[in-house]
């Protein structure tokens, strides 16, 4: 666990020092969200699926 902590850590230390970068693969609205889910169980997403929700 402790070492599961630093790992998390250095990962978060190099996001913030832009040595790593997330990709968004697309983005969804909640009324879209289950085609989210299926395009992520079809394995069609390249990189993250980011469902907004707003207010």
């Amino acid at each position: 666990p402790e070492k599961s902590f630093q790992n998390i850590a250095q990962l978060m230390q190099w996001v913030q020092d832009g040595k790593i970068q997330q990709h968004i693969g697309e983005r969804f609205s909640l009324e879209n969200s289950p085609k989210a889910l299926r395009d992520i169980l079809d394995r069609k997403m390249l990189g993250k699926g980011v469902v907004i929700v707003k207010p």
